[in-house]
């Protein structure tokens, strides 16, 4: 009977090991490359391309395109996603303008808005989360931030957004995020969870989101 019982054992263990290497084969666990989206740049002729961006956003507290008085530029761009993890993305623009387009860009930022059926959520000011003075699109909510930092002093603004991305893996300054950041492995409350204006909601408690312009850009 024992023999039977370790006979039987070999032979479950030996059908998992068959079936994790058909997974595998079929890349359904570890997706090979040609199944992972990927995108990283440090180029500031790449900017405004975020095709394919998959992140809970549609970036919108970035400029379309580089302003022409933009100076002291300081670009960043991942977008890490595949069929098995959470989607990690990092997007950091740093620049300084004119007077002129710096109070353009404060003026866009403050208009900026998404808007589902006959419902509309803009971006927010606040002066209380960040030590810059901040207009903020998404903060905390699903491990998603995305804000823009005013600096008044040097016509500079820092836009930033972070998907699922733990503190020490930021790439800039740790000044410029949250003065209360959460880690991506911390356990959100969703009673108290942050806003997005890529959010809404509809029945049953459920949210609809806008964000995909970018997934859709690429098709």
């Amino acid at each position: 009977m024992k023999n039977k019982i370790i006979a039987w054992g070999l032979a479950a263990l030996a059908g998992i090991i068959l079936a994790l290497i058909l997974l595998i084969h079929l890349n359904i666990i570890l997706p090979t490359k040609d199944h992972l989206n990927v995108k990283f740049t440090t180029s500031i002729d790449d900017y405004g391309d975020f095709r394919g961006f998959r992140g809970f956003s549609n970036l919108d507290v970035f400029p379309e395109k580089l302003l022409k008085s933009a100076q002291n530029i300081d670009f960043y761009y991942n977008d890490d996603s595949s069929p098995i993890f959470d989607d990690s993305c990092q997007v950091y623009l740093k620049c300084s303008y004119n007077k002129s387009d710096y109070q353009k860009e404060i003026q866009r930022l403050n208009s900026i808005k998404e808007q589902y059926q006959e419902m509309e959520q803009k971006t927010w000011v606040d002066n209380d989360n960040f030590k810059f003075p901040a207009v903020v699109a998404i903060y905390n909510n699903n491990h998603c931030y995305e804000y823009a930092l005013l600096n008044e002093n040097e016509f500079s603004i820092i836009y930033v957004f972070l998907q699922f991305i733990y503190k020490e893996d930021v790439v800039f300054d740790n000044n410029f995020l949250p003065n209360n950041y959460v880690n991506p492995d911390k356990v959100i409350d969703t009673s108290t969870e942050g806003q997005s204006i890529y959010l809404f909601p509809i029945s049953n408690g459920d949210k609809h989101g806008t964000f995909g312009k970018w997934l859709e850009v690429e098709k």
